[in-house]
């Protein structure tokens, strides 16, 4: 078990196929020093979701509804 992670869970109805999504997010942090420890796309629950480092997760998630992805 590793400590300090925080998620971003992306989930709605079949997100799996909105065209380039995951990478639309992930390029969300691009510049800003945050590193992906991890992503997870599941087709059966329509969610993505995105481990950081805790000290991360706020920032990623205003630059995420910043680039208009919410």
């Amino acid at each position: 078990m590793e400590r300090g992670l925080g998620a971003l869970i992306l989930i709605g109805d079949e997100i799996y196929k909105l065209a380039d999504i995951s990478v639309e997010v992930q390029s969300a942090m691009k510049g800003y020093g945050i590193n992906i420890e991890n992503v997870d796309a599941q087709k059966v629950t329509s969610n993505i979701l995105i481990i950081v480092k805790d000290e991360h997760i706020e920032r990623y998630v205003n630059l995420v509804h910043k680039k208009g992805l919410n």
